[in-house]
């Protein structure tokens, strides 16, 4: 057969391809174009192979169809036989014959089966990773506990891995790895959960912070709002932190660069906490940032002041160092009665070191004739 001949013979399947209808409408056609000349020159054509997959699919849907309408009429049959009562003759009509000598089933029985999946077989894949990430040092994470992030159960999974035995490395893979999956709630949660621990019985059992914790701990601060309240604010509030842990964080904290507005929220919560000496460390690294301050946080921090100057406990060297750090970078913001209270606290608590001192920067740009000066420049973030 020449090529002339063969060109013939496609042309001829293809048309016949393309005439044929869909759900009877001969306007149109197999590929949704409506037909609206009869003419062979305007026709639209397509690959063989194209046209041979179509059919083929509406063959099998045809099929399908066929096979579901029945299913539904022996359903229907069922139904009647059911409800037919004893009538026995119809039951006879579905007997089936497995008369079949028991030997010959076992022999196609395996001897060993596999077991389906159980729960239990599923929180010990977890307990395994745990196992796996106590080792941990390098290299990727197990595959199982990539899709932790995306369960809602994750808090109880991640209880399966025992979080107090990963080693620092695992620490900082897994702190990396759900920082960049999980919303906010999420990595507040975690912070509080899993990350606090580890950084607590770290300090406690090296008495220092792993080169990958302080990796984890910098990485979580990359979302500060976050950070304190799922972190530093519940280890204020804990009553235990000790001020070893608090002097680590301080360090981290004084190293990062925080921005203003999550700095001034972080002091006015702590302001506002019941007093542990932690917390004047951690109000004095942040005021030495030296951010300009709103108003409401200076008010808050003169408030700290003058509520702990009745407190009947000698105060620590703490509370007096973050006392000088905030008057010396601030006392341009404090309005002259503020500054009366704060004069007033040095009578009530006096230091050797520190009350001179404080009193210095209070009449340096002070007197009750002279009414408060302007502000200092503050250094922006």
């Amino acid at each position: 057969m020449g090529k002339e001949a063969l060109k013939m013979k496609t042309s001829r399947t293809m048309s016949k391809i393309h005439a044929w209808p869909l759900g009877g409408d001969k306007s149109i056609h197999i590929f949704g174009r409506q037909n609206t000349d009869d003419s062979d020159d305007e026709k639209m054509y397509t690959d063989p192979r194209i046209a041979q997959t179509i059919m083929d699919i509406a063959a099998e849907q045809k099929e399908h169809q066929n096979r579901h309408r029945d299913d539904e009429e022996e359903s229907i049959q069922k139904l009647k036989i059911g409800l037919a009562g004893n009538d026995d003759h119809m039951v006879e009509d579905y007997d089936l014959d497995i008369d079949e000598d028991p030997w010959i089933i076992r022999q196609f029985i395996p001897e060993n089966p596999t077991p389906l999946p159980t729960l239990a077989d599923e929180l010990a894949v977890y307990g395994t990773q745990g196992q796996i990430l106590s080792h941990y040092q390098s290299g990727k994470l197990p595959k199982a506990f990539k899709i932790i992030p995306s369960l809602t159960n994750w808090e109880e999974i991640l209880q399966l891995t025992n979080p107090k035995g990963w080693s620092p490395s695992a620490t900082y893979e897994i702190t990396r790895l759900f920082m960049s999956h999980f919303r906010a709630v999420q990595s507040q949660r975690f912070f509080g959960l899993v990350l606090l621990d580890r950084f607590r019985e770290n300090v406690a059992y090296d008495d220092q912070l792993h080169p990958h914790m302080y990796s984890a701990l910098k990485k979580a601060l990359l979302r500060p709002i976050i950070f304190f309240k799922g972190f530093l604010f519940p280890l204020c509030e804990s009553g235990n932190c000790m001020l070893h842990e608090a002097a680590i964080l301080a360090n981290l904290l004084s190293q990062i660069q925080i921005p203003a507005i999550h700095s001034s929220a972080a002091i006015l919560r702590l302001a506002d906490m019941i007093y542990s000496p932690p917390n004047s460390l951690f109000i004095r690294v942040l005021l030495e940032k030296q951010y300009s301050l709103p108003h409401r946080v200076v008010d808050a921090l003169v408030l700290h002041y003058l509520r702990l100057a009745d407190h009947p406990y000698t105060m620590p060297r703490l509370w007096y160092q973050s006392l000088l750090v905030f008057v010396k970078g601030y006392h341009g913001d404090m309005i002259p009665e503020q500054k009366d209270g704060l004069l007033s606290v040095c009578d009530k608590k006096p230091h050797a070191m520190f009350t001179p001192r404080i009193r210095q920067q209070l009449f340096s740009t002070y007197t009750p004739e002279a009414g408060p000066c302007s502000p200092l420049p503050h250094q922006q973030p």
